[in-house]
């Protein structure tokens, strides 16, 4: 947690070395995870981002609140790439495989459906689907 509010002073080194002294403490910390992602998309390091979650990602199990927003971050880091398959394949397998009724990770794949359509990518039904979830909210 302190990694990620160092992140939002905009003092990315000290965000890198706490949150990698994190996930060396404990692997499966996905805050650290997180934050030391955030630095990478913030400095355009998006070959460093995607090796960097690359290498964590079964130190977020699904059964982790957090996982659906790392495996956001790292769609955005293929998205910035230009890699709209590989986005698509994670939306479908990780973002928002199933219907849920939790909010952030409906936030989380709207914005990515969002930013897909703003680069007219055919994502197909997934709006419909989608929709479906944001329905199901209670």
């Amino acid at each position: 947690m302190h990694a990620f509010g160092l992140e939002e002073t905009n003092d990315f080194a000290a965000v890198e070395a706490t949150g990698r002294r994190a996930v060396e403490l404990n692997p499966r910390d996905p805050w650290a995870i997180h934050a030391v992602a955030h630095v990478m998309e913030m400095q355009g390091r998006l070959p460093d981002g995607i090796g960097w979650l690359d290498q964590r990602t079964d130190d977020w199990p699904p059964e982790n609140m957090f996982a659906f927003h790392n495996w956001w971050h790292f769609s955005l880091f293929h998205l910035d790439l230009g890699d709209t398959a590989r986005v698509l394949d994670i939306y479908d397998s990780r973002t928002h495989p199933e219907t849920t009724d939790v909010a952030p990770e409906l936030l989380d794949a709207s914005s990515l459906l969002w930013r897909l359509y703003l680069r007219e990518v055919d994502v197909g039904q997934r709006w419909k689907n989608l929709a479906g979830s944001w329905g199901s909210i209670p």
